[in-house]
């Protein structure tokens, strides 16, 4: 008798154990990108299909013409908003940041700075406790100088280890550094 109670107990913990393990919380995720290159938006892009999340798109209250992100003389409205961190109002801010934990940051290097509407989306998102990585796309500049300012703009976040890319945009290498830092080893949902 005593041994059909341990089988039976064995068997409803496996099961217990199994039931748990298929009831776990799964990852809402959310790539959020400054639309200033197609280099900028495509790899955004690729982040997407690559961790399943959700394209967000930040829009400047203000559009930037196309001068003025080509970074050229003509583009001075950039050059004095990093100069000044001059504050760049969002025109869609992000209002369901709560159901996401892991949030991707996609952007270009201006001036050796994260651009100014980067910082303010950082810095009045509530991000506390969230995953937030970073991600710089620029041929020449490194992510290294931008990382200060958007940790110190959300110092309770969760701050991952970011990445430069390219803009030589190279999707089978943004993707694999994506599936490697997140643990994908099958194609998401968004793929198949």
């Amino acid at each position: 008798m005593s041994k059909r109670i341990i089988a039976v107990i064995a068997v409803l913990a496996i099961a217990l154990s199994v039931f748990a393990a298929g009831c776990k919380k799964k990852t809402k995720t959310v790539v959020v990108y400054l639309n200033s290159s197609s280099s900028v938006s495509e790899t955004a892009n690729v982040i997407s299909k690559s961790n399943g999340g959700d394209l967000y798109e930040l829009t400047p209250a203000k559009k930037y013409s196309d001068d003025e992100l080509t970074l050229s003389d003509k583009g001075q409205r950039v050059k004095t908003e990093q100069e000044k961190n001059t504050k760049v109002e969002i025109k869609n801010p992000l209002k369901d940041i709560k159901k996401y934990d892991k949030v991707y940051v996609v952007y270009p290097v201006w001036y050796e700075k994260a651009p100014r509407i980067i910082v303010e989306f950082v810095k009045t998102t509530a991000l506390e406790g969230k995953s937030v990585t970073p991600i710089a796309v620029s041929n020449i500049s490194d992510i290294t100088p931008t990382l200060d300012e958007l940790k110190k703009a959300a110092p309770k976040a969760k701050w991952v280890t970011g990445v430069r890319f390219s803009e030589s945009l190279d999707p089978i290498s943004i993707d694999a550094w994506v599936r490697n830092s997140e643990g994908i080893t099958q194609k998401t949902t968004k793929e198949k």
